[in-house]
């Protein structure tokens, strides 16, 4: 696969959560997922009680896809954004 199909498949994979999730972790930096749902709900205070109680699974879902798109690298339950990943955000 070429780097264009691999940036076209990302970029057709972004969902709203997983870009909040690259955007937390590049503004951030490496962190747990449970770090990461905390970074999120302090980002956007306005979320449903609904959806910040969900945050945990949510978080773990985008990072497993995230990882599977090589846009973020999990080492040691540490995650970390990649320049894969910081090029999809900078993409956009």
């Amino acid at each position: 696969m070429s780097s264009h199909e691999h940036f076209g498949r990302l970029a057709h994979q972004l969902t709203p959560p997983r870009r909040a999730v690259l955007n937390a972790l590049a503004e951030c930096g490496p962190m747990t997922t449970e770090q990461i749902a905390d970074c999120w709900q302090e980002r956007d205070p306005d979320l449903t009680p609904l959806v910040a109680r969900s945050l945990p699974r949510i978080v773990v879902d985008s990072v497993w896809r995230l990882e599977s798109l090589d846009a973020v690298i999990v080492e040691d339950g540490t995650v970390a954004i990649t320049d894969v990943g910081r090029h999809q955000l900078a993409a956009r």
